[in-house]
Formats: C-alpha cells, structure tokens, sequence
C-alpha cells in the first residue's frame, strides 16, 4: 500500500508517525528527493523543536501539523 505523499515545505511543524510515543514537535529545515529505481522517495532535514538534535526522516512517516 502506497501512502500519499504529504506536501512538505520548509518551515513546517511536523509529527513523526512512526514513533506514537515520542510527542516531539519538528521543524522542517530541508526537504530532498531522491530517485532510485524510478521509485521517487521525498526525505525531509527536520529538528527537534526542543533540543538541537537533527535527523534526515522519510517524508511519508511525517505529519504536518502547522
């Protein structure tokens, strides 16, 4: 099953989808898309709004929510 892709823009708060525990609010830093096999795979720069620590994340795991 192929999950839509959500439309991410920098600047963006998200939530990550895959972790239902973690209720850290991210900040979108850098959206990047990578071609591989004809398979489009969009992957987001994202920071944890409460401590420097940064992540590259697979954009259809995120949840926009600002």
């Amino acid at each position: 099953v192929r999950m839509k892709e959500v439309k991410v823009e920098v600047g963006n708060l998200i939530k990550l989808t895959r972790q239902p525990d973690d209720d850290s609010i991210w900040i979108v830093l850098k959206v990047k898309h990578f071609f591989k096999h004809s398979n489009n795979v969009n992957a987001v720069r994202i920071r944890d709004m409460n401590s420097p620590r940064e992540i590259w994340y697979p954009s259809r795991h995120i949840e926009v929510i600002g």
